[in-house]
């Protein structure tokens, strides 16, 4: 049986992913969609760890991503979950 959770089209093909699609981080996502570049993800990370706020939050703020984007990203991120706890009942 094929992995379910490479039925859900994240944007790239997840044979150029790093990890498990299933484990991905929404900086990750957002990387591997081309919606961010490394260094917008990489600069909103450091700007994370002195605001405290989260990383959408983050990414927004800086003018690097719209709210929408970060949205359809963490909804995708959430089926990504939810496949792979499935998965795991098979």
């Amino acid at each position: 049986m094929a992995n379910a959770s490479t039925s859900i089209n994240i944007g790239c093909p997840p044979s150029q992913l790093a990890q498990p699609i299933e484990t991905l981080q929404l900086g990750q996502l957002l990387l591997a969609r081309g919606d961010i570049s490394a260094e917008q993800l990489s600069l909103a990370l450091d700007g994370q760890k002195c605001s405290g706020r989260k990383l959408g939050e983050e990414l927004i703020s800086a003018g690097f991503v719209k709210g929408p984007q970060i949205d359809f990203v963490l909804r995708i991120q959430q089926r990504l979950a939810t496949v792979a706890q499935l998965s795991d009942l098979l």
